[in-house]
């Protein structure tokens, strides 16, 4: 995969060819992405196939980023990647594998720009990552299936896997390489990363950090990837955690250096997984969050059959179209069901468990926990109970 050398102008160069814009039929927010299990483990390698139809690259003039579709006309990048004073002018080119001839694929133009509003009022230059992303609307509908921000913060849990995708380059000053690739690193949690975390003081909540020790067997960032996805998965559904902004790369002695060099490397991304601030601001942006009981959702299921687990915290838990596995924290949590016939567990607080559309199974546990359902739902263990 690529790498990338600098804090912030993480963009490459590149030169668009006969491309043309194309219009096709209408998909929703949050689609499921499939992701073959080896794309999660191994070494980088170069994408032959669909997989990552919904992955883009980004051109802005002679700069190229890389963007995801994360509605059915919103592409998620880097604000960075962006020329300030741009409302639109841009190109899209989703499911392109080679963007050294970008004539193959049809792109699509950007006719709206949204760059987070904090970005620019930022003048500390490393807390601007916090804040490094930006949306772009689509003039025409791709047709192509969309990937859903991950479901949940925890997803960037130190040692976790962190699937990075890009067009980048591979090495520091060897060219654009232009290839979409993909790798992986792992996210490691803040205090393992003192100076960085106190350089971005309250914005923690907004960034998530990747470290790689060993480039041989691991993957880093470079002139390209920016704006592109970093993916995490959690009980097994795969969406997008974060998005490249920055990574700092150190010699063995511990000197700064270039990517691609031996030694280790940092990286700093934007934090985009549900429940995050950058995440609401996202949600604001485009609509189509969902919400239990008139609150934003904090973790949110995808179109297949999940495993959603809550925090020790306050969490609103909204399952997804499948046949879902809801189990609650231990803090006061609003549970809702989707469609799908689901089993939605109330935990140690007092909680509102409330069925979807299927025939569900409402748990309630130790806590006061209030259950609310059809006559085709069952309930067990809740101390209030409603049938809706």
């Amino acid at each position: 995969m690529a790498c990338l050398v600098s804090l912030l102008g993480l963009a490459a160069e590149a030169t668009a060819e006969g491309s043309e814009h194309a219009a096709s039929t209408a998909t929703g927010y949050g689609t499921e992405i499939a992701i073959p299990a080896e794309r999660l483990v191994g070494e980088t390698s170069l994408v032959s196939d669909e997989t990552y139809g919904w992955v883009g690259f980004v051109l802005f003039g002679n700069t190229g980023c890389t963007g995801s579709l994360i509605a059915r006309q919103w592409v998620l990048t880097a604000a960075h990647c962006v020329p300030r004073w741009d409302t639109s002018g841009g190109e899209v080119f989703l499911g392109a594998q080679d963007a050294s001839n970008l004539a193959r694929n049809a792109g699509i133009a950007v006719d709206r720009v949204v760059v987070h509003p904090e970005y620019h009022n930022e003048p500390d230059l490393l807390r601007r990552i916090a804040h490094d992303v930006a949306l772009l609307h689509l003039a025409d509908d791709p047709g192509v299936a969309a990937a859903p921000l991950s479901i949940s913060s925890l997803s960037t849990a130190h040692n976790e896997v962190a699937t990075l995708v890009g067009y980048g380059d591979t090495c520091a000053g060897c060219g654009s390489d232009d290839f979409l690739r993909t790798g992986n690193t792992s996210f490691v949690g803040d205090k393992k990363l003192r100076v960085l975390a106190r350089a971005f003081r309250g914005d923690l909540a907004r960034v998530a950090f990747t470290s790689s020790t060993d480039l041989n067997t691991e993957s880093g960032i470079c002139d390209g990837d920016s704006g592109g996805p970093v993916l995490a998965e959690v009980a097994g559904s795969i969406g997008i955690a974060a998005v490249v902004s920055s990574e700092l790369y150190f010699d063995g002695n511990g000197a700064s250096s270039a990517c691609g060099s031996k030694g280790s490397s940092y990286g700093a991304h934007v934090e985009v997984a549900a429940g995050s601030p950058n995440a609401d601001w996202i949600f604001s942006t485009i609509g189509g969050r969902p919400t239990c009981r008139g609150e934003y959702a904090t973790i949110v299921g995808t179109r297949s059959a999940d495993t959603l687990v809550g925090t020790s915290g306050r969490d609103v838990i909204v399952s997804g179209a499948g046949d879902d596995k809801v189990r609650a924290g231990a803090g006061r949590d609003l549970i809702c069901g989707g469609p799908g016939d689901d089993v939605l567990h109330g935990e140690a607080g007092a909680d509102v468990v409330q069925g979807g559309g299927g025939v569900d199974r409402l748990v309630g546990q130790s806590g006061v926990d209030r259950c609310l359902g059809d006559r085709t739902d069952s309930f067990s263990g809740c101390e209030k109970k409603q049938n809706s």
